[in-house]
């Protein structure tokens, strides 16, 4: 009968990294060569361990003298020899192995579960994607020639539309790196389009929030919808990203996208607040003029506003009496 063993060498999260098969005895596990087992590891000696077999036929694993010895992971303690049991785990150096037996069982298959979210389909395909991509382009010209307010020349025009491709070719090129160092594929299109729908998205809510804050004039309600608003269309936009790049589950992906977006938006606001001075000159209120209907707007009775400032005026005079 063959005898075969399996050695496994784990990462640190415990899986497995490599595994190789021996069926020829003694075997050798170090970092030399010469080995049956050749393990990267600056803390392995050249020759650290010999697997061999003893008069019942069991593996043996025997440390040759090494300079950071073999450990027995449970319990974990230094041992000179080991007989390699079923899952049995050791330590080398700064390395962990397993060694498995051809008898031993594995888990079953694992279904694939496809993305539910219909629109990384459409972003993968590169027609697509540069159809969204020049279709953004042209919602965003329109928005940017909405809100200018001054005298617009067609070179001037032209120049502000170039700058923002050549950003959205920048961040499109950084995503597309990453995607080239971890899938193979660069996909620079698809990140180009998630870039300008993401833009959009973003610019469409702060109009949103311009309207709101013009019209019904919020105090905190504003901060807080417009904090909750960016996170979470930064957490779309990254995890729109991610899922080009299908590194980790939809849920990591998820959950690191609203982490890292979060983040960014809990720093900018931080900064905004410790920039902001309680005692200004400058009155704060809403400078954004919108085309509201009559209906939207919250209107109040000339007594109500006369009465209002009567309570203004009396809250002034006791300050001034104070000082």
């Amino acid at each position: 009968m063959e005898r075969v063993v399996y050695v496994e060498v784990l990462d640190k999260k415990g899986g497995v990294k490599e595994r190789i098969r021996l069926d020829a005895f003694p075997a050798t596990i170090g970092r030399a060569y010469t080995n049956n087992v050749i393990i990267d590891d600056k803390h392995v000696c050249p020759e650290h361990l010999r697997i061999n077999l003893d008069e019942k036929g069991n593996f043996i694993i025997e440390d040759l003298g090494s300079v950071n010895g073999l450990y027995q992971i449970i319990p974990f303690k230094r041992v000179p020899l080991i007989e390699i049991t079923p899952n049995l785990q050791i330590s080398i150096g700064s390395t962990v192995l397993q060694f498995r037996r051809p008898e031993d069982k594995v888990a079953p298959a694992e279904i694939v579960k496809p993305d539910r979210t219909y629109l990384f389909p459409l972003l993968k395909h590169q027609g697509a994607a540069l159809g969204i991509f020049f279709l953004s382009s042209l919602v965003l010209t329109l928005i940017n020639y909405l809100n200018s307010y001054d005298k617009i020349s067609s070179m001037s025009f032209i120049g502000e539309l170039l700058a923002i491709f050549f950003l959205f070719a920048i961040w499109a090129g950084v995503w597309s790196m990453v995607n080239r160092l971890l899938t193979h594929t660069f996909r620079f299109v698809s990140h180009l389009s998630i870039a300008s729908l993401g833009t959009i998205s973003i610019l469409s809510f702060i109009i949103l929030t311009e309207y709101y804050s013009f019209t019904f004039s919020p105090e905190t309600s504003l901060d807080i919808i417009m904090t909750a608003g960016l996170i979470i269309l930064g957490s779309l936009f990254l995890f729109c990203h991610l899922s080009i790049i299908p590194a980790a589950s939809q849920i990591r992906r998820l959950v690191y996208s609203t982490l890292i977006s979060a983040g960014v938006v809990g720093i900018f606001t931080f900064i905004a607040y410790i920039e902001d001075s309680r005692f200004s000159n400058e009155i704060k209120f809403q400078s954004v003029l919108k085309p509201v209907k009559n209906r939207w707007l919250i209107t109040s009775s000339s007594d109500s506003f006369f009465e209002n400032t009567k309570q203004l005026k009396e809250k002034v005079d006791a300050s001034a009496k104070e000082e």
